[in-house]
Order: C-alpha cells, then sequence, then structure tokens
C-alpha cells in the first residue's frame, strides 16, 4: 500500500506530459513521469520516495513501440525489457537485457526506467552507449535528439522535467562482448558487468556494479597489451574505480575484472 495521497493524470501525447509536469513544478509539487514503475512503486510503499502528481505515460503511443525506420531502431522509453529482447532477437543489447532481473520482472521494467531510475547499475546503457545510440527527449525547447554520451556521464542527466522519449540505435551486427558477475544467483544485482564491442581501431569497454555509478572508456586498439593484463590500458583505466560493499571487496572484484579482460583478449583475438 503507498503510504500517501496523490494526484494521478494519464497522458495521451508527449507534449500533455510534458506540460503537466511543466505545471507541476511551476506550482511547487513533485511530479513523477510513471511507465513500467517497477522502482518507483517499491520506493513509494517504503517510504523512500513520494509525489504529489504521478503523470501516467502508457497510454503515449511514440514512448511504448518499436520501430524500424530509414536503417535506425527507434525505442520508446516506456517498452519494457522483455519486448525489446522479443523484438531484437539476437543483438548486443538483448543480450544484457536479458541478464537482469527475471523475466517477471522484465515484463514491468522499461528501458527508460533502467536508464533513469535510482539504482546504481543500468546495465542497459552500456550497449546503448557502445553503439553511439542516441537520445530523443521533450524539454523547455520541444523534441530534441542528442547522442546518449552528451546526456548520460555515469547517470542520465536531464533537466528538471525533461522526459526521455526514445533512443535510436543504428541497424547493424557488431562483435561484442559480455561478462556479469554476481555474489549468488544470476538474477541478483551485478558485482562486475563488462561489456565491449570492437572494431578495426576502437575498443569500448564499460562497467556497471564495479563502481558508484557506470563507467565507460574508449581505447586506442593498437595500444592495448594483449599478453599481460596487468600492463593493460583496460585494467589501468579501471582498476582504481572499484568499490567495496557487503557483497564484494575491492579486491575482489579488481580479480573478477581481471579474469573478464583476459577472456575478451582471447575473444578479441579469435574474431580479429
Amino acid at each position: 500500500m503507498i503510504p500517501f495521497d496523490f494526484e494521478y493524470y494519464k497522458a495521451d501525447t508527449v507534449d500533455q506530459a510534458y506540460q503537466i509536469m511543466k505545471t507541476s513544478l511551476e506550482e511547487n509539487k513533485r511530479a513523477v513521469y510513471y511507465a513500467g514503475g517497477t522502482e518507483l512503486v517499491t520506493n513509494f510503499r517504503k517510504g523512500k520516495d513520494h509525489a504529489d502528481i504521478v503523470i501516467d505515460i502508457k497510454g503515449v503511443s511514440d514512448m511504448m513501440t518499436i520501430q524500424e525506420k530509414d536503417k535506425q531502431i527507434i525505442i520508446g522509453a516506456g517498452v519494457c525489457l522483455n519486448q525489446i529482447i522479443e523484438t531484437l532477437g539476437d543483438s548486443s543489447l538483448s543480450h544484457v537485457l536479458e541478464q537482469i532481473a527475471d523475466h517477471t520482472t522484465r515484463n514491468a521494467l522499461s528501458i527508460g526506467g533502467n536508464l533513469a531510475g535510482r539504482l546504481p547499475y543500468k546495465e542497459a546503457v552500456l550497449p546503448l552507449l557502445a553503439v553511439d545510440a542516441k537520445a530523443v527527449i521533450q524539454g523547455e525547447e520541444g523534441r530534441v535528439e542528442k547522442p546518449l554520451k552528451e546526456v548520460f556521464n555515469k547517470t542520465l542527466r536531464l533537466k528538471s522535467g525533461e522526459l526521455l522519449i526514445q533512443l535510436k540505435i543504428n541497424k547493424s551486427d557488431v562483435s561484442y562482448y559480455s561478462k556479469r558477475e554476481t555474489e549468488g544467483t544470476k538474477v541478483d544485482y551485478p558485482i562486475l558487468h563488462m561489456f565491449s564491442t570492437w572494431s578495426e581501431t576502437e575498443v569500448f569497454v564499460g562497467v556497471s556494479g564495479f563502481s558508484s555509478l557506470p563507467e565507460y572508456q574508449v581505447f586506442d586498439i593498437s595500444t592495448l597489451e594483449t599478453n599481460n593484463v596487468e600492463n593493460n590500458l583496460i585494467f589501468k583505466a579501471f582498476k582504481d574505480k572499484a568499490r567495496a560493499c557487503h557483497r564484494a571487496s575491492v579486491i575482489y572484484r579488481q580479480h573478477l575484472l581481471k579474469c573478464a579482460i583476459e577472456d575478451l583478449l582471447l575473444e578479441w583475438k579469435g574474431r580479429m
């Protein structure tokens, strides 16, 4: 049971949702957008969050569909993870998404919620950043499209009231590597999730669960040491970002990182 009252609005369009949010901010009321609601409702029930106004965006078609147009895949921010997995099939994004939570939770958890929520893992962002995804955002200037890398720095950095509408990725095949380690079962939160893609000149490496928030870096492929992990630029770039918590120590996370890099180098050598 949610222990407080709130006003509920169901938006039919992006403009309508944003105008309700804008009016709420002008009236100094806390408003939230609601799509999947997995994290939001849990925090409401536990008293960790509250809202004066809830704006339901599940009826906004632009945000709840997956489209293909001009060699791009356009994913609505309100689309649940399982729908993306089923639609995209064998892809780097699907591979990462199917490792998040369990099947039931993925039916409710939206990709926008994974990127914008309070949980620090945000694993879905790794393959999106790797393929230079674009973010479509509704704000004071209307609907704008920006590189995701411009609006995501460890977390999604939107201005107050702005709404993530869609994510756009180019339709193409990429070579990728993914290694996810948990403390217990595979549906637990990661203590390390390393994701990588590569081309003839560059290697993208991103990590989630390793540090306090997702981190990524792009490396010149010609500068990477392939025989000694300790000297590898990937290990040097991330090792000091490891955090300790009740689930894993810094040393253990660094050990997992080293093992993942070793596997990545073997995978990389086998495909190049």
